[in-house]
């Protein structure tokens, strides 16, 4: 076990810490705070991972499967999270603060990804997805949507700006990853 894939098992192992703290904010609406703090820790440890895999020269197989899984625990989580009536609002009724419909987004995306990729592995014997510039924006819209929609008070503008910004980042990695994906494929197969 080396130190980046360290914390990457941490961010998998805090997703149910942020589960369960979330969904004890409509009876304790300061937890709100702890949750936010959460997301914001998870986020950086996003980061780290990656930065000391590079600069302590450990990146490893197992790190490449991890830090993507980690990722997609957590950001499923957040968004299912703040996209539910757990938060918050006027008159002390909890709201939701994302639409119903954006975890089916970027749930979908992230399906059909790792179907995408079973299929092409079972094909082929093997898979060869390279992380892409789109998909580390995708995951760092994501994780600005979580922060600005767990933000009291955030202004509304702002956060549709981010749930915008995060809506065509995951279209565009979902259709840069299909794109790749198909031409892995064998031909008349």
């Amino acid at each position: 076990m080396n130190w980046p894939n360290g914390v990457t098992i941490l961010r998998m192992l805090l997703v149910p810490v942020l589960v369960g703290v979330s969904l004890r904010v409509p009876r304790q609406p300061s937890l709100q705070w702890a949750v936010l703090g959460l997301v914001a820790f998870m986020g950086f440890t996003d980061a780290l991972d990656g930065i000391l895999a590079r600069v302590l020269k450990q990146r490893t197989a197992l790190g490449t499967f991890l830090d993507p899984l980690a990722d997609k625990l957590f950001l499923t989580a957040g968004i299912v999270l703040v996209a539910c009536p757990l938060w918050p609002g006027g008159g002390g009724v909890p709201v939701a603060r994302i639409p119903d419909w954006v975890p089916v987004v970027v749930i979908s995306r992230d399906a059909f990804i790792g179907i995408g990729s079973a299929v092409i592995y079972m094909m082929n014997g093997k898979m060869a997805i390279r992380p892409r510039l789109v998909g580390k924006l995708t995951t760092c819209a994501q994780i600005a949507l979580l922060v600005g929609a767990l933000i009291p008070a955030f202004p509304a503008p702002a956060l549709h700006a981010l749930l915008v910004a995060m809506l065509v980042c995951t279209v565009a990695s979902w259709a840069v990853y299909m794109v790749e994906g198909l031409r892995q494929l064998p031909r008349g197969g």
